[in-house]
């Protein structure tokens, strides 16, 4: 019984996918499930059909929130676990969530230069947008907020807050984030301090000063093709 999906959307990602798919493969769960969306690039599709997993392929570039929102639907574990194509997953991270059953579970993640993931450095907060949340609450809550193609996992962390649902933070680094050229905390149009970024936070700020946290948004989703099952 599958237990786990783990939920990868990937653009310009072909890099970077294989070693990321690897390093959740290599744990060797059997109630694990992998499900990688590729948005609109058929450089990363070719790379995933390479790997044991599901692999699904969107025609038009929608973005990484409408492509999470996307999978969920195909996703047979009862455990969401988003993840970024060019992230690495640390060897005791199913043995970590299995600790605990809280419905959302937040990690630390460490940040390493490409290519040298041996400059990793923890990072001072836990990441908003990897996270493990039980799927019957994640379709509850109408999932991702599409609004703008970044910044919308923190809408969904306060949008959860506001609706008083319990999130454990797990203290252990479980991710290694990579910087890289592309990557949406990296790119000058969508990296913090860009002007996205600020319409981003005035878009959080209306909604937290006018206590709009109540009514979740409609799921927004497209239509995938799965190609290899």
């Amino acid at each position: 019984m599958i237990k786990y999906s783990v939920i990868i959307s990937a653009y310009n990602a072909q890099e970077f996918i294989g070693e990321c798919l690897e390093s959740i493969l290599n744990q060797g769960r059997n109630d694990v499930e992998v499900l990688v969306v590729s948005d609109g690039c058929q450089e990363s599709l070719n790379v995933a059909l390479n790997y044991p997993v599901k692999v699904f392929y969107s025609k038009t570039n929608c973005g990484v929130f409408v492509m999470f929102n996307s999978l969920v639907k195909y996703a047979t574990g009862n455990r969401l676990c988003f993840f970024g194509a060019d992230d690495l997953m640390t060897d005791n991270f199913f043995e970590e969530m299995d600790k605990n059953q809280e419905p959302i579970i937040r990690y630390h993640y460490s940040n390493f230069n490409h290519p040298n993931k041996h400059l990793a450095i923890k990072h001072e907060h836990i990441s908003e947008g990897i996270f493990c949340i039980d799927k019957d609450l994640f379709i509850l809550m109408n999932g991702f907020c599409c609004e703008f193609r970044c910044g919308m996992d923190t809408e969904f962390r306060l949008r959860c807050e506001a609706n008083k649902i319990q999130t454990f933070d797990n203290e252990n680094v479980l991710c290694l984030r990579r910087l890289h050229a592309n990557s949406l905390t990296q790119k000058k149009e969508t990296r913090h301090g860009s002007e996205y970024r600020q319409w981003v936070y005035k878009f959080l700020d209306k909604k937290t000063a006018y206590n709009d946290w109540a009514n979740p948004p409609v799921m927004e989703a497209v239509e995938v093709s799965l190609v290899k099952d």
